[in-house]
């Protein structure tokens, strides 16, 4: 095997032998928390530029490592040169270079051939509709399986308002904490995203901080108001 940069061979390596066996105490190895250095072509911005724009010009890139996390990996089929693994990591994890980081712990090398993305949070590719479906049945068939909005970010805890404070909220109204029950005993919800909900529509997005006034007060903030 031979790798390349820009057709410049920069590291030649012969004859390796690696079996399924091989791959699997590889694949282990990368379960969990794990430092990875993403790839040059990345859209990381490096003193105001991004990082592919200088590696397209044959420039160095020389990247930090990240922490990422991977959940789950496993071998799903290998018929070499060809290896497919199936991955469940967390957001900022680049798959190519877990691809090169794997190729380097073989020794033999290895690139990203072909990336597909099965899930993103709640949303899994078995209940996409493709867009030739679409086409045949139409708008109709497409009104039936629409999510609503609070539906779609099943992943943000919800918080049931009345339909007074609503009205107040879509007038740029911020509620209190006590006006939402967001009090001392709801602590699990501090530091991250809510949306307040009414008669199952999503009247906003909002963040529950802590006030840096007075301990255990926490402060409500919109994001975003939805008509």
């Amino acid at each position: 095997r031979q790798m390349c940069i820009r057709d410049r061979i920069i590291r030649k390596a012969g004859e390796i032998r690696i079996t399924e066996d091989d791959v699997q105490s590889a694949v282990r190895g990368f379960l969990g928390e794990i430092e990875q250095i993403p790839p040059p072509f990345s859209a990381i911005k490096i003193k105001g530029k991004r990082a592919y724009q200088l590696a397209r010009k044959g420039k160095e890139v020389n990247l930090a490592p990240r922490k990422v996390t991977i959940y789950e990996i496993v071998l799903d089929h290998m018929e070499l040169p060809f290896v497919g693994i199936k991955v469940r990591c967390s957001a900022g994890t680049y798959v190519r270079s877990l691809a090169f980081d794997l190729g380097r712990k073989l020794g033999c090398g290895a690139y990203l051939d072909k990336l597909r993305r099965t899930q993103v949070g709640q949303f899994r590719v078995d209940e996409a509709i493709g867009s030739e479906k679409l086409e045949r049945l139409g708008k109709a068939y497409l009104g039936t399986k629409m999510m609503s909005l609070v539906e779609a970010l099943g992943n943000i805890t919800s918080v049931e308002i009345t339909k007074g404070l609503a009205g107040k909220v879509r007038n740029g109204y911020c509620p209190r904490n006590d006006e939402i029950g967001c009090g001392d005993s709801r602590s699990s919800i501090s530091g991250k995203l809510i949306k307040l909900v009414c008669d199952k529509r999503l009247v906003a997005i909002a963040s529950v901080k802590e006030s840096t006034r007075k301990a255990g007060e926490r402060i409500l903030q919109l994001e975003r108001v939805f008509s």
